[in-house]
C-alpha cells in the first residue's frame, strides 16, 4: 500500500480525499485554516470510509506505481 497524502482545506475535501482517493494521510495549511476548522476537517476525514466501486481501479494503479 502506497502512502497517499492529500491537501484538505475544508470538511468536504477531507471527505472526498478519503472516500474517493483512500488517502491515508492529510495535510492542512496552518496559515490558511483556523483551529476550529482543523478539528472539523480531521473529524470528517476520520469518519469517512473508502467508497470503493469505480474508485478502486484508480487506487490499484497508484499502488502498482510503488
Amino acid at each position: 500500500m502506497a502512502i497517499e497524502s492529500r491537501i484538505c482545506w475544508n470538511e468536504e475535501t477531507a471527505r472526498l480525499v478519503r472516500s474517493h482517493g483512500d488517502a491515508n494521510m492529510i495535510s492542512i495549511g496552518q496559515r490558511l485554516v483556523d483551529e476550529q476548522e482543523v478539528t472539523k476537517i480531521v473529524s470528517a476525514w476520520l469518519d469517512a470510509k473508502f467508497a470503493g466501486g469505480r474508485y478502486t481501479p484508480r487506487i490499484r494503479k497508484m499502488d502498482a506505481a510503488y
